[in-house]
């Protein structure tokens, strides 16, 4: 994997004219990141899924596509439903997947108005039912600002924070300088090797799964930041971004990725942050 680098000069130039041209689209994107901790009652499976969908915010179309990974039986069906986060619900559209243990899912359909409303309010999610759980194995809220989309792949892979604690804002509008307060932790190295992190602004991708784990981000990069580390250590990465005093701004998002180097016998990426400007 190459190591990126960290871009100079105009990078809030590109960092801003990415953001706009987001902004301009019908559509708005929501991530739907689903666990077995999720299902009520919960359910205990080592599988995981990342639903991608993206709302037209004028037909009211919505188009799903996302995979899933490590079920413990074969997925037989998947939806969207309506419920808040712990509370079950009816289902809103019905997807297609692929089958088996490991696979993909897509659809697509136009939501009522009342649908609308819920979906942006953050009242459905996506259920992945399998043979050894008809009811449901899988369940991840769909949620438009989600601080992180999916966790790490592995339990010891590693893994992508914001240091600061404001995991849901990154950057500000109105001060001169405002960090992105990035952290990664290798603690679970097993030698010392490199790192890296990089910052795109395009919508985020249906995960690849790669010998390093899944590579979920799409696009032109936006920032890099590479370096070493060394074993059991959390890096702090405070890179620093000049944003207009724009209110125009506030609300945008960008998604970041790491990678850390030193696993056997590859190295690892980390999960997606997503997060958004702030005020």
């Amino acid at each position: 994997m190459q190591a990126p680098r960290l871009l100079f000069g105009r990078t809030t130039l590109v960092f801003l004219g990415t953001l706009s041209s987001i902004d301009a689209q019908d559509f708005v994107d929501y991530a739907a990141c689903s666990t077995g901790s999720q299902e009520t009652p919960p359910v205990v499976t080592s599988g995981s899924s990342l639903g991608l969908v993206s709302l037209n915010l004028s037909t009211r179309e919505v188009i799903v596509n996302g995979s899933y990974a490590n079920l413990s039986s074969n997925q037989t069906q998947v939806h969207i439903h309506r419920g808040a986060i712990g509370s079950p619900g009816g289902i809103v559209l019905s997807l297609t997947g692929t089958g088996g243990t490991s696979g993909t899912f897509s659809g697509s359909g136009t939501l009522s108005a009342a649908e609308f409303s819920e979906m942006r309010n953050g009242l459905h999610y996506v259920n992945i039912h399998t043979t050894g759980s008809p009811n449901g194995e899988l369940r991840g809220q769909i949620i438009q600002e989600t601080d992180s989309t999916c966790p790490p792949e592995l339990a010891t892979d590693p893994v992508l924070l914001d240091a600061a604690g404001t995991s849901l804002f990154g950057p500000k509008i109105g001060s001169v300088r405002e960090p992105f307060n990035l952290a990664i932790d290798c603690s679970n190295a097993v030698v010392p090797s490199i790192w890296s992190i990089e910052l795109r602004g395009a919508k985020l991708a249906v995960p690849l799964i790669s010998r390093f784990g899944f590579l979920s981000l799409t696009g032109p990069k936006l920032l890099g930041r590479t370096g070493v580390h060394a074993q059991d250590v959390r890096v702090m990465l405070p890179i620093d971004l000049t944003l207009p005093n724009d209110m125009a701004l506030v609300g945008l998002t960008y998604h970041a990725q790491g990678f850390c180097g030193g696993f056997s016998p590859n190295g690892r990426t980390t999960n997606v942050l997503t997060q958004m400007i702030g005020f």
